[in-house]
């Protein structure tokens, strides 16, 4: 017995430092649902490639994808101390990001989104579902949720969006209206269930747990 409670404490533990664990050096301020069900992460540092891509993903509904609204971009392998760092100047650019999800009807979709920039950060946001009939937010600016100064230039910053009613898949645009200095973009998302679907996953649990007592 005491051998089995040693064990289930282990893996509670590894469970913890594995929804934890940053997924990069600048993943300083995650989402609070992170770990949950029906939700997404996507991250991307920008390795030395012209071929935007997410460096890594956790979507159990699709692959991901991003791309820039404009070819006035590049890729710099060293500025401003760091490596990797997408660059454009005096010119209206930023990132397209489409992110697939649940298709279970649930009342809202949550975004949190990451950004690690120089200088100005980005001003204009938008998120829109890609199905027929599906909300919207924006253009406008998100709410601020944290600020992180690197206290070198660099600035990690965390926006949340959200989308009523939750779309089976979102169109995420982040721009600047100027020259922008991008290091990571991280999104994180979670399709919020609708009441009658939370009261039938809480009542289940509810179940389990006189089962287990009982037991």
């Amino acid at each position: 017995m005491r051998r089995m409670s040693i064990l289930v404490v282990g893996c509670i533990a590894l469970a913890v430092l594995v929804v934890w664990s940053p997924v990069s050096a600048d993943d300083l301020i995650p989402a609070p649902w992170r770990g949950q069900p029906n939700t997404t992460i996507q991250e991307t540092d920008f390795p030395a490639s012209w071929n935007l891509a997410w460096d890594s993903y956790t979507n159990p509904f699709g692959e991901p994808s991003i791309w820039m609204y404009s070819d006035i971009w590049q890729l710099d392998d060293n500025l401003f101390g760091r490596s990797g760092v997408i660059s454009w100047e005096n010119f209206e650019n930023g990132f397209s990001i489409d992110i697939p999800n649940s298709p279970d009807p649930n009342i809202e979709k949550r975004i949190w989104v990451q950004v690690t920039y120089y200088g100005q950060g980005p001003t204009i946001w938008e998120a829109m579902g890609l199905d027929a009939g599906a909300g919207s937010w924006g253009p406008g600016l998100p709410d601020l949720i944290d600020s992180i100064d690197h206290g070198d230039g660099w600035i990690t910053e965390a926006r949340e969006m959200v989308i009523r009613p939750n779309p089976t898949g979102e169109f995420v645009g982040i721009r600047w209206t100027g020259a922008g200095v991008v290091d990571q973009i991280l999104v994180e998302t979670i399709c919020v269930p609708e009441p009658a679907t939370l009261t039938l996953v809480l009542g289940a649990l509810a179940v389990l747990l006189v089962v287990r007592r009982r037991r």
